[in-house]
């Protein structure tokens, strides 16, 4: 915590980008390995197909959403992951 700012919160993908990653997917609490995977792959096989143009953001969205539609009764599973960047 720091004195001039109490409230602060210190996670992973602030320290990622702190050491000068631009853009950040993290997540918030411990995911099923089967839906991490599944989701990595899928973020690693959209961004090498759209190569340099891909929108990260847009990419993380549409899968999460996806997911989301495929586990509707378990936000556990999808709404762990956020992302942070430009």
């Amino acid at each position: 915590m720091s004195e001039t700012i109490p409230d602060e919160a210190i996670h992973i993908s602030t320290a990622f980008q702190l050491a000068g990653y631009v853009s950040v997917v993290a997540i918030l609490w411990q995911v099923v390995d089967r839906v991490a995977t599944t989701f990595a792959a899928e973020v690693c096989r959209r961004l090498t197909t759209s190569g340099a143009t891909a929108d990260i953001a847009q990419v993380v969205h549409e899968i999460t959403a996806e997911q989301r539609t495929a586990y509707r009764g378990t936000p556990s599973l999808w709404a762990a992951r956020i992302y942070s960047g430009v």
